[in-house]
């Protein structure tokens, strides 16, 4: 078992954190009611069905939480001018799970057995910026 950081965005209409629900997709691209579908990324290429998804507009997503394995790992990718910005009240997630595979950009996925912390980004900014 490792220790995992997942900003869990409450506005990107996510399930609540559990092993159950625990499925990654891009930032941002909606999400089937039960969140182990994501949009079709690729139907906006073309005029027609697109290969990657058969027509049907939703892709599988990814088993795991998008995650990082290091608190700075998860500082420098939220603080990358290129990312959605994140307000300090976002709760970042530390947890114990096990990786189950890699996400669209290279990072761990992982399934949660146990949340270790909860606590705001703007917090967890603080604690962990410049260390």
């Amino acid at each position: 078992m490792s220790t995992f950081y997942r900003v869990h965005r409450t506005d990107a209409g996510l399930l609540p954190f559990s092993a159950e629900n625990a499925y990654s997709s891009l930032i941002d691209i909606p999400r089937n009611e039960d969140g182990t579908k994501s949009e079709c990324q690729d139907c906006w290429d073309t005029d027609g069905p697109c290969d990657s998804c058969g027509g049907t507009g939703w892709v599988d997503c990814l088993p795991g939480y998008s995650c990082f394995e290091h608190p700075n790992q998860l500082l420098d990718y939220f603080l990358d001018p290129f990312r959605p910005h994140l307000a300090d009240t976002e709760p970042v997630i530390v947890f114990e799970g096990h990786q189950v595979g890699t996400g669209p950009d290279y990072e761990p996925t992982a399934i949660p057995d146990r949340i270790v912390e909860t606590i705001p980004w703007g917090d967890f900014r603080a604690r962990h910026q410049d260390t």
